[in-house]
C-alpha cells in the first residue's frame, strides 16, 4: 500500500484521503514530507541492492570461470 501511495502526488494523496491541504495540521504536513523522504530513501536503497546483486552475479560468474580454468590445467 505504501508503494501505491508513494506514487501519488501530494494533491492526489490528499484527495485519496479526502482531505484538503488547508485541513492539514503542521504536524500532518511534516509527516507527509517525512513519508516522501522515507520513500525516496527506500527506493535508493532498493536500487543499490539491485546493483549489488548484479555485481555478486558478475563475481560469481568470474569465480566459476576461474574454477573451470584451474580444473582444466
Amino acid at each position: 500500500m505504501a508503494v501505491l501511495l508513494s506514487s501519488l502526488s501530494d494533491e492526489e494523496l490528499l484527495s485519496f484521503a479526502d482531505v484538503s491541504p488547508s485541513d492539514l495540521t503542521p504536524l500532518e504536513s511534516e509527516l507527509i514530507k517525512r513519508f516522501r523522504k522515507n520513500v525516496e530513501q527506500i527506493e535508493a536503497q532498493e536500487k543499490k541492492i539491485i546493483e549489488l546483486e548484479d555485481r555478486i552475479d558478475e563475481l560469481s560468474s568470474e569465480v566459476d570461470d576461474l574454477e573451470e580454468e584451474l580444473a582444466s590445467r
